[in-house]
């Protein structure tokens, strides 16, 4: 008897020295995605910051020389100081857009107001149209509203990806997709572009490892939903991403 309770106890205390370790793992891991979620955030901030001062603050200061002149000409040449005012109306209408196109990038009023698939159609007008580059979007139900974690996550995902084409892509075309079926959401990303060496992106982290915030951060969001992502890419051959997540669970935890 003495013998089975050592036993039992040598046991727990083997199960309990498993459980500690994996609690330590998990606290891990967490404090992994944590930081890395800080340094993206740390990352757009910056990005941010940066448009500010060479889009708005230099544009306002632009804006305060041309008023200037106008003043000056308004004492002198009454025809210059009204062509003077049209630029100034052109300036100031620039850089309302400009200030749209920040805000919008931060958080657009269409993900909420209309949904994952309109915020979708804004991003690759804002980012790939201006590019020159063709984008064409297959979303068989587009008026289907997913959990706001899910949809967040997925045009993240989506900016994310068609911001990485209209910098690196070099692409004339481009196309998206967005699926629901089976209790998951599966969101792709596709271009004609350069492409790269996806071998380069393996490591022991996984197949993002190294490749920089953009694709981390992806990968971060779809791991933190339960989801995968995919990312296949040849030089000469384009790229594609795809988002795999799970909304089925997300709506049963919301009910």
């Amino acid at each position: 008897m003495r013998q089975q309770l050592h036993e039992t106890v040598s046991s727990l205390d083997h199960l309990n020295d498993s459980l500690a370790d994996q609690v330590r793992e998990r606290t891990q891991q967490l404090r992994t995605v944590v930081a890395r979620l800080m340094q993206a955030q740390e990352e757009e901030r910056r990005r941010v910051a940066r448009d500010l001062h060479d889009e708005t603050a230099q544009g306002l200061t632009a804006l305060g020389v041309i008023l200037d002149a106008v003043a000056l000409d308004a004492m002198e040449d009454r025809d210059r100081a009204l062509k003077g005012l049209r630029g100034v109306r052109e300036e100031v209408r620039r850089l309302v857009a400009e200030t749209r196109r920040l805000a919008y990038a931060l958080r657009p009023s269409v993900l909420d107001d209309a949904g994952l698939v309109p915020a979708l159609r804004w991003c690759a007008e804002a980012y790939l149209e201006p590019k020159g580059v063709h984008v064409t979007l297959d979303a068989p139900h587009p008026e289907l509203r997913f959990p706001e974690p899910v949809e967040v996550a997925l045009f993240r995902i989506g900016q994310e990806a068609m911001s990485n084409i209209a910098k690196h892509a070099q692409a004339s075309h481009a196309w998206l997709s967005l699926e629901s079926e089976g209790g998951w959401v599966m969101l792709t990303v596709r271009d004609d572009g350069v492409g790269f060496d996806a071998s380069q992106m393996a490591g022991e982290d996984g197949p993002l490892q190294g490749r920089g915030l953009g694709l981390a951060g992806m990968k971060e969001r779809v791991d933190l939903l339960g989801g995968r992502l995919h990312v296949s890419s040849l030089p000469g051959k384009g790229t594609t991403v795809t988002a795999y997540v799970p909304a089925g669970r997300w709506e049963e935890e919301k009910e």
